[in-house]
């Protein structure tokens, strides 16, 4: 058996492709393909598949309509998180405690467009930390 390269760069063009993970990630970007995926593992194993939830404040759901409504019911809690992630993504770097405040900004603009997905991209733009953020 042949060792693996010393040269990282060389092993990873060298090392075998993972068809497995490959084809579980390609099934996981297509919600057909997932819903097949799921649908089989629940014929062959006997077991259903649990899609009931419970959020930290108590409210409960039962599958994708319960957790749409449940989030509609408190969208500034979903928004807060998304504008969150948006903005880390946007920085390039965790956000921080410091960053509240703009985490805060960008849920009240995004408020005044119904929480549109561009009106959080707009508002994180605008917002001081991808401002001032160091390239």
């Amino acid at each position: 058996m042949k060792s693996p390269p010393s040269d990282a760069a060389s092993y990873a063009l060298k090392r075998p492709l993972d068809l497995l993970g490959a084809s579980l990630a390609l099934l996981l970007t297509s919600p057909l393909l997932l819903f097949a995926l799921l649908w089989w593992r629940e014929r062959d194993t006997g077991v259903n598949i649990d899609a009931t939830g419970v959020f930290p404040d108590g409210t409960k759901f039962e599958g994708v309509a319960g957790l749409k409504k449940a989030l509609l019911q408190h969208p500034e809690e979903f928004v807060d998180t998304v504008a969150e992630k948006l903005l880390m993504y946007a920085i390039g770097r965790n956000v921080q405690y410091y960053d509240a405040p703009a985490v805060r900004a960008i849920v009240r603009d995004a408020a005044r467009n119904n929480y549109t997905f561009g009106s959080l991209v707009a508002a994180v733009v605008k917002s001081t930390p991808f401002q001032m953020r160091s390239k």
